[in-house]
């Protein structure tokens, strides 16, 4: 790939070895998982035209940012379910909705205004239920979930698709942060059994972040995964992890950018000085 014009970063991409890699990732998942190919912010910075297309007869979902990007698929005749993940707000999330997107649902203001909006679009909302198992980020807590589930599915213009949460410290290989992705787990598959005794099912859960789709292979989104990064955190894993390739590479150093707030990882912060 050419160039990133307007920068002195430039990366080369091999995409060859992104589909050995995401060929691989596949043998590694349990029968009858899908994947979901998160290519959001420029798959990476990777290029989001051209890994989607390399990667198009290997994945089932794709994640993108927003709906720009999730419009890009389309225009690239890519016709696979699109989970946009971060929340669309107001003109954007109507046409997402009309567009056929599926679309995040992590707080009470999105959950009341759905309904109203879906009906006025003239097309059900398919939403994804994001449960805060410990990330601290996004979403409902489990004790709040179910209220929403069942407010959700009493909705005629709200089709509950999936229900999802976010491994906060699945990459990382601590004993403090293993036990605490393990308690992230259990929490996930506890509500899930739960809403299942009381006869609430939803037909897509997916809970694996590119660390825990090795580590925990089920149901997963994987992201740097398929850019060839080994994840530490392999020491948590239940089967052997695939040999994968480095897919890219930089030629230009990043020396000398500025410190910025970074986002919260396994309990602090990523970025605490300029790197």
């Amino acid at each position: 790939m050419g160039p990133n014009r307007g920068t002195m970063v430039r990366a080369e991409i091999d995409l060859a070895a992104l589909r050995d890699n995401l060929i691989r990732l596949r043998e590694h998942l349990p029968r009858g998982c899908r994947l979901m190919f998160v290519v959001k912010e420029d798959a990476y910075g990777h290029g989001l035209r051209q890994v989607a297309l390399a990667s198009q007869d290997l994945v089932d979902w794709y994640g993108v940012a927003d709906l720009a990007e999730a419009r890009l698929l389309r225009r690239l005749g890519l016709s696979y379910p699109i989970f946009i993940m971060l929340p669309p707000l107001g003109r954007a999330l109507m046409e997402a909705i009309r567009e056929g997107y599926h679309l995040p649902v992590g707080d009470s203001d999105m959950l009341a205004e759905l309904p109203t909006i879906a009906r006025r679009v003239g097309r059900p909302a398919l939403v994804h239920l994001g449960v805060d198992t410990g990330m601290g980020r996004f979403g409902l807590l489990p004790e709040e979930a179910e209220e929403a589930l069942r407010a959700l599915l009493h909705s005629p213009s709200v089709r509950v698709v999936g229900v999802y949460s976010h491994l906060s410290s699945a990459h990382t290989a601590g004993r403090d942060d293993i036990a605490f992705t393990r308690a992230q787990v259990w929490k996930f598959r506890k509500l899930l059994e739960d809403w299942s005794m009381r006869g609430m099912e939803v037909p897509f859960r997916h809970l694996a972040n590119s660390a825990a789709a090795l580590a925990f292979p089920a149901g997963t989104a994987p992201r740097s995964t398929w850019c060839g990064w080994e994840p530490p955190s392999m020491a948590i894993r239940r089967a052997p992890s695939p040999h994968r390739s480095h897919c890219g590479r930089w030629p230009a150093s990043g020396r000398g950018w500025p410190r910025c707030a970074g986002s919260p990882r396994g309990g602090r912060w990523d970025t605490s000085a300029a790197t």
